[in-house]
């Protein structure tokens, strides 16, 4: 009779313990699921505008807006380029360009100051239409030794923001 007491003793223990388990589970799915929606509302980017053709949107500018954004072709390396045209002259600031031209670091940026002194020099006064030009750079595809064809996949979009003085 003691074994059966004992039995009886453990089923409940061990009946006990699944409904525990069971309860926790539950409690902390519920959390999570309360988290997801907390940080879902906290995250401000749910709730911006999207704008499905900014490219098409110009903006008139001075050269105060010009300057950092060619200070940031040197930091956005690849992806990014700038170009200020004149009528006569024609300013670029691409990072691949300079590249294949063999430019040390120090070269680019000595002729990157040179440059904008130049234009600040010349356009302080001046007013630019801005334009904005994006394409999505595609990966390298080849062919491996067994024939398969590999594409590099590169989600990378080059941009290209155009100055050009009214």
């Amino acid at each position: 009779m003691e074994n059966a007491v004992d039995a009886l003793k453990i089923a409940f223990a061990v009946i006990v313990f699944v409904l525990a388990i069971s309860i926790a589970f539950a409690v902390f799915s519920q959390a999570r699921a309360v988290s997801d929606i907390l940080l879902y509302a906290n995250d401000k980017t749910n709730f911006e505008e999207y704008v499905p053709e900014h490219a098409k949107i110009n903006r008139t500018v001075g050269i105060e807006t010009i300057i950092p954004t060619i200070r940031r072709y040197l930091t956005n390396n690849d992806v990014y380029s700038v170009e200020v045209i004149d009528g006569s002259k024609t300013y670029v600031f691409d990072l691949v360009n300079d590249q294949q031209t063999n430019l040390t670091p120090d070269k680019l940026k000595e002729n990157l100051e040179k440059n904008l002194e130049e234009l600040i020099r010349k356009y302080s006064d001046s007013t630019f239409i801005e334009t904005y030009s994006e394409k999505i750079y595609r990966g390298d595809i080849s062919t491996s030794e067994n024939g398969e064809t590999i594409e590099k996949v590169n989600t990378d979009t080059n941009v290209k923001v155009t100055y050009t003085k009214i």
